[in-house]
């Protein structure tokens, strides 16, 4: 199983969310994907394995990212990075 560190959670409460959510109405998944990834510097402290929720969504995914949407908390987002092993 691959393991992720993740990059950012975005929720209501945060500045950008309105951005946010307006690309996920629109289906940009890949830019809600290219906005987050600016938090990815590059270190990674945890390993973890992603685990989904009944009510996550994989929006976007590609070989060193997954972005998960979540309906059911607060309809937050969610940036990992896949650690290479």
């Amino acid at each position: 199983m691959d393991k992720f560190t993740m990059i950012r959670i975005v929720d209501s409460s945060e500045e950008d969310y309105s951005l946010l959510s307006d690309l996920h109405e629109k289906g940009s998944y890949n830019e809600i994907a290219e906005y987050l990834k600016q938090w990815d510097h590059g270190e990674y402290y945890e390993e973890s394995e992603p685990r989904l929720a009944l009510y996550d969504y994989t929006l976007y995914s590609d070989d060193k990212y997954l972005l998960v949407y979540n309906l059911s908390i607060g309809e937050t987002f969610a940036l990992f990075a896949k650690i290479n092993s």
